[in-house]
């Protein structure tokens, strides 16, 4: 990644259910991905990217400092340190579709949304921004919504 600061590689940490699917994941600049740890499994198991929440009895890890942060943040929880091989699997699953979609046109476009909707979307948005609403809002603590018919 690369901004006002210099560039550096994200860490990601990914928690993956029984079966092999992605029920939780987060970023975090080098050395700041521990801090998520804990956070991100109840969030994963609170609110799971796939399949039903729930929290596990037991959960498996290569690190043993990612297993002693997820020991001292969910002490219920059995943290077993040892090889994670269906991490493995899944970077080469990931490693595949990009390689497939390398050479394929990028796209924006939901497959059901054309050129034409899209566009309508913007001009909407360029003059929601040109309106400034949040300019109105009196503070951080207030709400506001917009609809859109």
């Amino acid at each position: 990644m690369t901004g006002a600061h210099a560039p550096f590689q994200p860490e990601t940490l990914v928690f993956l259910d029984a079966g092999g699917d992605v029920v939780g994941m987060t970023m975090a600049k080098p050395g700041d991905v521990l801090a998520k740890a804990g956070r991100c499994l109840r969030d994963a198991t609170a609110h799971p990217m796939y399949g039903r929440p729930g929290p596990p009895s037991r959960v498996r890890v290569a690190s043993p400092e990612l297993a002693a942060v997820l020991r001292t943040s969910h002490p219920a929880l059995e943290v077993v340190c040892a090889p994670t091989p269906e991490i493995d699997a899944m970077l080469a699953t990931v490693a595949e579709l990009i390689e497939k979609d390398a050479g394929a046109k990028p796209s924006y476009l939901a497959p059901d949304i054309d050129e034409a909707a899209v566009a309508s979307f913007f001009h909407a948005s360029a003059s929601l921004f040109r309106a400034k609403p949040w300019e109105s809002v009196p503070d951080r603590d207030s709400t506001f919504s917009v609809t859109i018919a």
